[in-house]
């Protein structure tokens, strides 16, 4: 183990780790090794102290979640090395993401913007935006909808995925959208399929 390097403790640590995760975790996972860990893949993992890690955390040009993506790889991989005596000390403990940003401000739809999209009701791209806007599902919750997550004698709509508290929310469906919905449950498969 003396000179198993970065990439080596990255790929024996997911080759166990990933069967236990969720998809979305692994995704976060490979995409911070993939994306940010390149000029640490071929040290040997035993010679990479916290400096080489606040490096790649400090030179990742994306937001506070990213960076934090990154710190929780590395604090993995040390637990995975230090278990298995690769190293004795696991510099990932005390890395600086820095602060997390302001959220911004969205910009919501004001009546007129509303009426603006419903007098152009029947193109699809109009029809899922008024889907999210009355709904409150994310894009990719209102793209994944099919006939099965609509309940039309009681009018409600279960989906939603990303976090544990939005898994299978139920949400009522609004009369101003009925016509949509109903009009997008005639082509059998997903409402909203992306072409």
């Amino acid at each position: 183990f003396a000179k198993i390097t970065f990439s080596e403790v990255f790929e024996r640590w997911s080759k166990d780790a990933f069967v236990k995760m969720k998809p979305q975790v692994r995704s976060l996972h490979k995409s911070a090794y993939n994306a940010h860990c390149k000029a640490l893949y071929d040290i040997p993992y035993r010679q990479i102290r916290k400096h080489d890690f606040q490096s790649v955390i400090d030179n990742c040009e994306r937001g506070y979640s990213v960076k934090c993506s990154i710190r929780n790889l590395f604090k993995h991989l040390d637990e995975w090395a230090y278990d298995r005596d690769i190293i004795v000390k696991m510099y990932s403990a005390n890395l600086d993401v820095g602060e997390p940003t302001e959220k911004k401000e969205r910009d919501i739809f004001t009546d007129e913007e509303v009426q603006k999209l419903f007098a152009m009701v029947g193109d699809s791209f109009v029809d899922e935006t008024l889907v999210q806007l009355y709904t409150g599902f994310r894009i990719s919750e209102v793209l994944s909808l099919t006939p099965d997550n609509i309940d039309q004698e009681q009018k409600l709509i279960k989906a939603g995925g990303k976090t544990a508290a939005g898994r299978n929310r139920i949400v009522p469906i609004h009369p101003d959208i009925q016509p949509i919905i109903d009009s997008h449950m005639k082509t059998g498969g997903k409402l909203f399929p992306c072409d």
